[in-house]
């Protein structure tokens, strides 16, 4: 793609990602190192794939964002029954409060922010737009806080402010 990234970018990029993992702390999960591993390896993953879209640039943002979601579904259900068991029983017995809070994440979270991502990337390097993939947390964090009354924890908020400040320096940065 032959953009380039210098020392001062990837400092703030690695900022910005520990911004991440404080908001996504939580003390109950301090001595499963697996699962921590896990997260990183994912978080790893997912920005390749973030980066490798760039060359997607030319398909519809919908059609991404559709095929993306379908066949992380098919994924995600059969992991589930494997892991978990009765999945279709799980779902039964949620309320509707935990519905809400799905939908609240799954679309005003994550769909918007793909969709606003992919059509970005038509237009600006990947360099540009990727930083600001670290405020979803952020924003998901404060919309749970006004839809749903969550009061973030100090640990969120300093995250929180990381991140931001991270990706406003990463945006001044040549």
């Amino acid at each position: 793609m032959g953009e380039t990234i210098n020392y001062k970018k990837w400092i703030l990029i690695i900022t910005s990602f520990l911004g991440i993992v404080f908001i996504g702390f939580d003390p109950k999960i301090a001595d499963e190192i697996s699962g921590f591993l896990l997260i990183c390896c994912m978080a790893f993953f997912y920005a390749s794939s973030q980066v490798f879209s760039r060359y997607l640039k030319e398909l519809d943002v919908k059609f991404t964002s559709a095929s993306m979601g379908f066949i992380a579904f098919i994924i995600l259900i059969n992991a589930s029954v494997f892991f978990e068991g009765n999945t279709i029983s799980h779902l039964k017995n949620l309320n509707l409060e935990a519905w809400l809070m799905v939908l609240h994440a799954g679309i005003l979270c994550s769909l918007f922010g793909h969709m606003s991502m992919f059509y970005l990337y038509k237009f600006y390097p990947v360099g540009q737009v990727l930083p600001f993939y670290a405020l979803f947390p952020v924003f998901g964090m404060l919309l749970s806080f006004f839809i749903f009354g969550e009061i973030p924890t100090l640990i969120m908020v300093i995250g929180g402010i990381i991140v931001i400040s991270s990706v406003f320096l990463l945006q001044k940065v040549r």
